[in-house]
């Protein structure tokens, strides 16, 4: 259940990126996504892994890397080979700046790299940040610039966030003063949304929420399978209406009192989700849908370069034919990288995770 509201935000991504007509639609999803991983990794650093940071950190590698480098060669291919990708994208200039390579091949670089799209990490305490550079950075999958924050979040939930309540509790307390001071003294949302330190909102909100269901957990709700799917769909128009009504209805600027909300409402989304699994075959289904949200995101920018070459390079490069074209693609593309990649390593991460016990 879980894993197909991490897809629904994958695609509210796809959106807002490809459609460029639902603003800040992709911003609320990955601020979800943050808020998701936050619990998920407390869950299983503490039951699964134990803080075991070689087994933890190989898993990782395993779950985020070989997808990663499949969509990074391709990206790579058609910037060098269709002259015309340069026009889609403006991060696909094809001339690395400093750091760039780095960035590529690693990914968590980006946390700390900064340009004119993506705001300098410590911009609320430095102005001249020798890491940034004027212009686009050569970013070849385009939103590696949010697994980059996720790794370096990761880390953090490992060192000591996720280690104990009280921990993930300051760690709430710290970010929001940080988000407070953005916003009282810098007056940027940007500066609240790019860097790692202001992810750590919703990361901690994620790991305080794994704390707070501990507590208050008694016994595993009994719902059918219809009730599952009607808490899915009422978790998604919740998720949808927040969205709404801060963009159309109240629309405020720079200041974004709906993505806040969006965090109580993600932390919420998961407590309930995490405990109304389908069972059987759609178990099954429901784990390759979730399983298709790290491809959909990586490659769904490639998917719209070809969508647009096929809708013809006079039409504009954003707008709904563009989507409408690319998101069929994308699934297919997800559903060759979950059998070809995921599948053949998912017995290999589950031996690792075996070993820790």
């Amino acid at each position: 259940m879980l894993g197909v509201f991490r897809f629904f935000l994958a695609s509210c991504v796809m959106v807002f990126h490809l459609t460029a007509m639902m603003p800040m639609l992709g911003v609320y999803a990955v601020n979800s996504f943050y808020v998701i991983s936050g619990f998920l990794i407390t869950l299983i650093l503490n039951k699964t892994y134990h803080f075991n940071f070689f087994n933890f950190s190989i898993n990782i590698f395993l779950r985020l890397y070989p997808s990663y480098f499949i969509f990074l060669l391709m990206g790579f291919v058609i910037i060098y080979l269709f002259p015309s990708a340069r026009l889609f994208h403006t991060f696909w200039s094809g001339d690395f700046l400093p750091g760039d390579y780095l960035g590529n091949l690693l990914i968590f670089p980006w946390a700390f790299l900064s340009d004119n799209a993506v705001a300098n990490p410590f911009a609320a305490f430095i102005k001249e940040y020798p890491f940034h550079v004027d212009g686009n950075r050569f970013r070849i999958v385009t939103s590696s610039w949010s697994v980059a924050v996720e790794l370096v979040c990761y880390f953090l939930l490992w060192f000591i966030i996720a280690r104990k309540w009280y921990f993930s509790f300051v760690a709430l307390v710290l970010s929001i003063i940080y988000h407070v001071y953005v916003y009282y003294y810098i007056q940027s949302f940007q500066i609240a949304y790019f860097s790692f330190i202001a992810a750590l909102l919703p990361f901690s909100i994620g790991s305080t929420s794994f704390f707070l269901s501990e507590k208050i957990k008694k016994s595993e709700p009994s719902f059918n399978f219809s009730t599952k799917t009607t808490l899915l769909f009422l978790c998604i128009i919740i998720f949808c209406t927040n969205w709404y009504l801060s963009e159309y209805i109240n629309p405020t600027g720079w200041i974004q009192p709906g993505y806040y909300i969006n965090n109580v409402i993600s932390s919420l989304i998961v407590m309930i989700l995490i405990r109304c699994e389908y069972h059987g075959n759609f178990r099954e289904i429901a784990k390759l849908i979730g399983d298709m949200a790290y491809p959909v995101f990586l490659c769904h920018y490639f998917c719209g370069y070809f969508s647009w070459l096929i809708i013809g390079t006079t039409h504009p490069t954003r707008g709904w034919g563009v989507f409408l074209l690319a998101y069929p693609i994308s699934i297919l593309l997800s559903i060759l990288c979950v059998i070809l990649i995921d599948k053949k390593l998912s017995k290999m991460r589950d031996f690792i995770r075996r070993g820790v016990n």
